[in-house]
């Protein structure tokens, strides 16, 4: 793309769709979980954070927040730590 064209809807679906597909694995978060220590210790154990890891906490009134892992280990060690407040998505 130049620097004169412009993303439509369809072009950043795409461009969400391929980012999201480089994570390993999705957690889903209770809201009632302390989301900034699981954010803290993904910081300390994860890697670089959009890279390797990202949290999305969604809404004031979302009910879950959401994790994504890229490494497979990375995301078993975070499951052996923090798996009774989370639900696995994939």
């Amino acid at each position: 793309m130049n620097s004169q064209s412009t993303l439509t809807y369809s072009d950043v679906q795409k461009l969400v769709r391929e980012y999201l597909a480089r994570f390993a694995r999705s957690y889903r978060i209770s809201r009632s979980a302390d989301i900034d220590a699981i954010h803290r210790w993904c910081c300390d154990n994860c890697g670089i954070e959009y890279k390797d890891w990202f949290i999305h906490r969604g809404g004031r009134y979302d009910e879950w927040a959401n994790l994504h892992i890229r490494s497979e280990r990375t995301a078993t060690v975070f499951l052996l730590v923090w798996g009774d407040t989370l639900w696995r998505e994939k």
